[in-house]
């Protein structure tokens, strides 16, 4: 990556510069990067999907979970993109590990980038990714601008589950459902399915990754002491959002289609 990709890339991630080079074997085992595939499909199945000749864009793909679930199951083409190369690798391994590689595309870029030109997608994911523009109607926005209309989009982030406004870095644009709920129903779109992530469940998917990274944590840095500091900030960072989520965020998925169809 270029420096300035790097840069981006620590921003996207709220990480320190440096740690990028970390990332592959902090997060080796971790496929679904904070994604529940089971969810995407359940909510476009309950959402009569039909993917048959559809083509879908999975934006932020990370390693490819959603991407490959999604197209082995409707049997639609995927476009994956994301920043982070080693992710674009993974996914692309995963894909033909898993009988996708026909059906998944995938592709290194940056998807604020990407958002800025017009597509006519059948279906977008947005998944685990963080708000990364002003609000949920700023995000919408782009996104609409992606699928055709009657098109699907899925939303799969959350909000507070109670208050307005968190200081908590890099959640400064969630609101509460409501308000969340009305930014969504802003361009007299089709909210078709909400599905909630229950704490029990964010729970042990938070409880299991910190986990595994710690793990993985205290391998490298044995093998790096040089960059103690920095890993063990890593870790700090994990648990102290980890605690965060469990005590104000509720995740969400919304399936929307776009007016028009």
């Amino acid at each position: 990556m270029t420096d300035k990709t790097e840069k981006k890339f620590a921003e996207s991630m709220d990480i320190k510069p440096g740690l990028e080079k970390y990332l592959p074997a902090l997060l080796k085992d971790l496929w679904a990067m904070g994604s529940i595939p089971e969810n995407i499909i359940a909510i476009l199945s309950e959402a009569r999907f039909e993917g048959k000749g559809k083509k879908g864009l999975d934006l932020g793909c990370g390693k490819g979970a959603n991407s490959v679930a999604v197209a082995n199951h409707f049997g639609c083409k995927m476009f994956g993109i994301d920043l982070f190369p080693p992710f674009i690798d993974e996914a692309v391994q995963k894909a033909g590990e898993h009988g996708a590689a026909e059906k998944c595309t995938f592709a290194v870029g940056d998807i604020r980038e990407f958002l800025e030109t017009p597509k006519s997608y059948d279906m977008v994911i947005y998944s685990s990714i963080g708000n990364l523009f002003n609000n949920y109607r700023e995000l919408l926005d782009k996104l609409r601008n992606q699928v055709s209309p009657g098109g699907l989009i899925v939303i799969s982030e959350g909000f507070l589950k109670k208050g307005e406004f968190t200081g908590r870095e890099g959640y400064e644009s969630y609101r509460s459902r409501h308000n969340t709920l009305c930014q969504l129903n802003f361009f007299s779109d089709d909210i078709l399915l909400e599905l909630i992530v229950s704490d029990n469940t964010l729970k042990k998917q938070n409880d299991d990754y910190h986990r595994l990274i710690t793990a993985r944590a205290k391998k490298l840095i044995i093998e790096n002491p040089e960059d103690k500091d920095l890993l063990e900030w890593y870790l700090q960072n994990q648990e102290e959002e980890c605690e965060f989520l469990e005590n104000n965020f509720t995740g969400a998925t919304w399936v929307i289609q776009k007016a028009g169809g």
